[in-house]
């Protein structure tokens, strides 16, 4: 009879350990510090944050909500250079600047997705926004308690949706 109880407790703890699913877990503690105009300060520059890159499949899925979004009437820029998301640390808002090959006179979208270590979205948005000359600086005002964060975002045009993606770690602070 002990044996049965003890056979059958341990199927039970076998089956609730297979049915865990893996939390998801990135690491947001490499900040890229910026001052407030976005010079570099510090940062150990062993990733690709704040470049032009893929997304992976789950990256792809937190953008899912946008994928209704309107592109119609928006113009397809060539992208220069990223520079770092600035300020960071920051404590209300922070920008990310994009340097553009030539001027554009027309609008883009931007949109973006704030997720915690475990991936949890704290904060998404999309708009459209008028560009004119050769450097897009989008502003996000943030909603979300201090700590680090990661910022994945994608810049979209009519008929070039998501054209390009790139991510980069944040830091917001109390003060």
């Amino acid at each position: 009879m002990i044996k049965k109880i003890l056979i059958a407790a341990l199927l039970l703890v076998l089956l609730t350990q297979c049915n865990k699913e893996k939390e998801a877990s990135i690491n947001v503690t490499d900040i890229y510090q910026t001052d407030m105009s976005g010079t570099l300060m510090a940062g150990s520059f062993s990733d690709n944050q704040w470049k032009s890159m893929s997304f992976s499949e789950d990256e792809k899925k937190l953008f899912s909500i946008f994928d209704t979004v309107d592109l119609a009437g928006t113009k397809l820029p060539s992208i220069q250079q990223v520079y770092y998301g600035y300020p960071n640390p920051f404590t209300n808002n922070f920008n990310l600047p994009v340097l553009l090959t030539e001027p554009l006179d027309d609008d883009l979208v931007v949109k973006y997705v704030v997720v915690d270590d475990k991936m949890k979205v704290m904060q998404k948005g999309c708009t459209r926004i008028y560009v004119s000359g050769t450097v897009i600086n989008f502003l996000i005002n943030t909603q979300f308690r201090p700590g680090n964060y990661r910022v994945y975002f994608t810049y979209s045009a009519e008929g070039n949706p998501d054209f390009f993606t790139s991510w980069g770690n944040l830091q917001k602070s109390k003060y």
